[in-house]
């Protein structure tokens, strides 16, 4: 039989009442944690700012993470969503405090917000949803098509997947030199643009 949930008590030194308690936070009382690693990129940024203005309610179940730590909010999961919503314009957002943490606690809780655990099973994917509205959505879809070793054949178990790379050249001699390796000695599929 499994044992009970850490939060039933105390979790961390944090009572269950505290941890919780998802209060609406003012953005200008809110800071980013300076040396938080996660960065987005514009596309990403545009799918998540889409996200949420087609869904602000996932915000409650998504809040953002804060610590006090120095004795200022400080965001330490959800700086991607804290700035959209700074962006949009929006006055409040949603936060959980996690008050007196350490600040090995918080480094800990600032990547483990952010791992992704768990994967994709491509093969329910391919059969049960569209592809298009999955990639509206910020899924990044791979080419599960009709080509040989997609999910349009029989015994395909893995999508076909294309990982793109744009390298800029010097010059032509560099160009072609670094074409030759990844063709040649590599045995990419390559095209020089």
């Amino acid at each position: 039989m499994g044992s009970a949930c850490p939060l039933s008590g105390v979790c961390g030194g944090m009572s269950k009442e505290v941890v919780n308690q998802v209060k609406q936070y003012r953005v200008s009382d809110l800071r980013k944690h300076p040396n938080n690693p996660r960065i987005i990129k514009d596309n990403q940024y545009n799918t998540l700012k889409a996200s949420i203005e087609a869904n602000p309610e996932l915000l409650e179940a998504r809040p953002v993470i804060l610590s006090d730590r120095t004795g200022k909010l400080t965001i330490i999961g959800g700086n991607q969503r804290f700035q959209v919503v700074k962006d949009l314009g929006w006055l409040t957002i949603p936060g959980v405090l996690f008050p007196d943490l350490t600040e090995e606690k918080e480094r800990e809780l600032m990547i483990r917000d952010n791992v992704s655990n768990g994967e994709w099973d491509f093969q329910i994917l391919a059969a049960d949803w569209d592809s298009a509205q999955l990639q509206e959505w910020g899924l990044d879809v791979p080419d599960w098509g009709d080509e040989e070793g997609g999910y349009g054949t029989e015994d395909a178990s893995v999508p076909v997947q294309r990982f793109i790379i744009e390298v800029e050249c010097a010059s032509e001699k560099d160009r072609q030199d670094i074409f030759t390796q990844l063709v040649d000695k590599m045995g990419l599929n390559c095209k020089a643009v």
